[in-house]
């Protein structure tokens, strides 16, 4: 199932989360593209439902393993199999045991801000990109250093590049949040977390 779904020098490579303000890492031109162009096509027929408080504005889906979209199904079940969640165990050190994930729209003026992702059993977070953006476009996830547990700088910056795959470790330091999309196209992903 991997060879289907990613690019070949992913399957067996010895990639491992390192880099600061926390254990990250972003994997570039990671899924078959033909593949993941067709769940990009599929996700956008789904329902967004409004997400907003003072702190987010986006548009999400329900969680993706209830979709009955057989391409999203058939994502679903390489993303949550055991090989794949194997492949991600070993790149970030961790063991893992279910997965939850969400597609997410952010229209002009969406943002989301800092937040850590500590709640319940996550592990792992991460974001499949579905868009292409600049920085001038906005949207970019940005990662804080911090000082006594809390966000102090942002210390880094990415912006949405398409068929991108971003993992982080989920801490006390993983603060992090979504700049604001300034530009009239939507920022798309799939985002959830890998549990333990």
């Amino acid at each position: 199932m991997l060879n289907e779904w990613i690019n070949k020098k992913y399957t067996n490579a010895q990639i491992k989360l390192k880099a600061k303000p926390f254990p990250h890492i972003l994997l570039t031109n990671f899924f078959n593209e033909k593949k993941l162009i067709e769940v990009k096509k599929e996700l956008l027929k789904e329902t967004f439902y409004d997400k907003e408080s003072d702190l987010f504005f986006f548009k999400e889906t329900n969680d993706l393993k209830s979709s009955k979209n057989p391409v999203i199904k058939e994502w679903f079940s390489f993303f949550n199999s055991k090989e794949f969640k194997e492949r991600i165990g070993k790149i970030t050190g961790t063991k893992l045991k279910k997965i939850d994930a969400a597609g997410m729209q952010y229209p002009e003026t969406g943002y989301l801000l800092p937040h850590d992702d500590r709640v319940s059993t996550r592990k792992v977070a991460y974001v499949v990109y579905l868009s292409e953006q600049s920085k001038e476009d906005g949207g970019m996830l940005e990662f804080f250093e911090t000082k006594n547990n809390r966000p102090m700088r942002v210390a880094k910056r990415f912006a949405p590049k398409f068929n991108s795959l971003m993992l982080f470790l989920v801490s006390k330091k993983s603060y992090h949040q979504v700049s604001e999309q300034v530009k009239h196209e939507q920022r798309i992903t799939i985002g959830g977390w890998f549990h333990g």
